[in-house]
């Protein structure tokens, strides 16, 4: 095998125009690091903001991304403590890149925000490792970063068309259904929700609480198929001590915990008839309801 030789000259083309075209000189970047210039090149290259800092968290390397993304010249950027440059809302009480040289360990993908030259805040997601030299010696810390102000318009644009409270939908019927909704909270009036088991019938009455203007006020959604008659109608009414077996205290029910605030009646249908009645009964005057505690005479309401 013949010697192989090596050469720092820059490559040339036949025609005598480098790599990178008319026949420009290559490109000088500022910088305090020890890559080779070769790397330095390569790391300018790539969309990833790129950084590194010396072991007195002073700023060595700064790559072009990283003056696109902040707004800060690589040369103002080089000497200053990295806090001076991103000013981080975890600069002073969880930098990421300080965990990775205490612990040892690198740091993938973390999402935190940054303020740009010109005062913005922008979110970024970054991650760390150790700078270490040819003898494995620790020099100090690298890490790259990329910009997601576009992820997170994109993010909110998807959450005003597709979603409603925590229902997120691109169906048009739903959609339809999201247009409803916010009409419907303009009224006091008692709203009934159809729709099979499993269907998201809870969901929409979050929705429909977190929309209006109860929403300060609690949301309290009772299961109705889920408990036999007896159970219901003193968990629904609330009873007084010694009004049945083991009633040993007065005890509200669900109508009044829910005072000026949303209750929910889900599976209202698989009550008995009797029962359905007696809770119709209850709002039948608007939307304050009347009934008494079980066990007494003694009238309650609740709006």
């Amino acid at each position: 095998m013949g010697k192989i030789t090596k050469s720092r000259r820059p490559v040339v083309a036949k025609t005598g125009v480098k790599p990178g075209g008319l026949n420009e000189p290559p490109p000088v970047f500022a910088s305090n690091s020890r890559f080779p210039p070769h790397a330095e090149i390569i790391l300018n290259s790539i969309a990833e903001g790129v950084f590194t800092v010396d072991l007195d968290w002073r700023v060595t390397f700064f790559n072009r991304a990283a003056e696109e993304i902040t707004g800060i010249p690589a040369v103002n950027a080089l000497g200053r403590p990295c806090c001076e440059v991103f000013r981080a809302n975890v600069c002073e009480s969880a930098c990421v890149l300080r965990q990775t040289l205490d612990k040892g360990k690198p740091v993938v993908n973390q999402t935190i925000a940054i303020l740009t030259a010109d005062g913005r805040e922008i979110p970024i997601s970054v991650s760390t490792a150790l700078l270490k030299d040819e003898a494995g010696a620790i020099i100090g810390g690298v890490e790259t970063f990329r910009d997601l102000t576009l992820v997170e318009e994109l993010r909110r644009e998807i959450h005003r068309q597709y979603r409603l409270g925590d229902i997120i939908s691109k169906s048009p019927r739903m959609q339809e259904l999201f247009g409803i909704l916010p009409e419907i909270t303009r009224s006091n009036s008692t709203v009934m929700i159809q729709g099979d088991s499993g269907t998201g019938k809870e969901l929409v009455a979050r929705a429909l609480h977190s929309l209006s203007g109860r929403a300060s006020k609690p949301f309290v959604a009772v299961n109705c198929g889920a408990l036999p008659d007896a159970l219901l109608e003193s968990e629904l009414f609330g009873h007084v001590a010694g009004a049945f077996t083991d009633a040993r205290r007065d005890r509200l029910g669900r109508f009044a915990l829910a005072e000026g605030g949303t209750l929910f009646l889900d599976e209202i249908g698989d009550i008995s008839p009797a029962l359905r009645c007696g809770c119709s009964g209850s709002w039948k005057s608007g939307p304050t309801c009347r009934w008494d505690l079980t066990g007494s005479s003694r009238p309650m309401c609740a709006s």
